[in-house]
């Protein structure tokens, strides 16, 4: 390998909503030695949620979740955005545009359904039902423990942030720098 070139896309929304890129024959060229081509994300399956095990998606409609049962029926309050939505593809820019179409979506069903908003829950109740369910949370500012130390990982190694990738790890740092 002797240089890379790169071929400038731009974001076209299709007839039925969905983003393509689409080339504006604008390149760029790099000398380079070496080329990594590098993705490997895969949408997982949840329990209780339609998987599309071809697309490593959630199917859904503008973001709206379908029905697995019948997927010409559409699921109240269940919305996804970003790679469960599309597949592994786009920049972030996708995935603002993404999730600003799924938000119109959910905006819109709100609406047009004349749906009341849930009862709110306060952050006691929150947390004494997931203390009653046994599940092991994090708070906010707990959750910033995580984020203060991947970054301070990532300054080390020249990057913005290392990502701990278990949640094992993530609860261990977490632990660990809470009581210091």
């Amino acid at each position: 390998v002797h240089k890379i070139r790169f071929e400038r896309n731009k974001l076209v929304k299709n007839d039925d909503g969905s983003l393509r890129s689409q080339n504006t024959e604008k390149t760029i060229e790099y000398e380079a030695d070496l080329i990594f081509r590098s993705i490997g994300y895969r949408g997982k399956p949840l329990p209780g949620l339609p998987f599309d095990q071809k697309s490593g998606t959630i199917p859904n409609y503008l973001g709206q979740v379908k029905d697995s049962g019948n997927l010409n029926s559409l699921r109240k309050r269940e919305y996804v955005a970003g790679w469960i939505k599309r597949g592994p593809s786009g920049v972030i820019g996708t995935n603002k545009q993404d999730a600003v179409e799924t938000v119109h979506r959910m905006f819109d069903t709100f609406l047009t359904n004349n749906m009341q908003p849930m009862k709110k829950t306060s952050m006691h109740e929150i947390v004494s039902l997931l203390k009653s369910r046994n599940v092991e949370f994090v708070s906010f500012a707990e959750w910033k423990i995580l984020d203060n130390h991947e970054k301070e990982v990532g300054k080390i190694e020249g990057r913005p942030r290392v990502k701990e990738t278990t949640v094992e790890k993530m609860l261990e740092i977490i632990r660990k720098k809470s009581k210091i």
